[in-house]
């Protein structure tokens, strides 16, 4: 994972130290969703088609 990435589409587990990039092996590639019908969105939110982020094992 470069610097910048999405964190709320990238989930990074394991032993994640120090800054990107990090190296990892993708353990799930998360879901996205074709459509959706849900209350507006938080600030926080960047993608509002990610359902699950992707998890990457460090």
């Amino acid at each position: 994972m470069d610097a910048g990435f999405d964190a709320g589409a990238i989930r990074l587990t394991g032993n994640v130290k120090g800054d990107p990039p990090f190296k990892g092996v993708l353990r799930h590639r998360g879901w996205r969703v074709v459509k959706l019908d849900l209350p507006k969105l938080t600030a926080e939110q960047k993608d509002q088609w990610v359902v699950a982020p992707a998890e990457v094992e460090v």
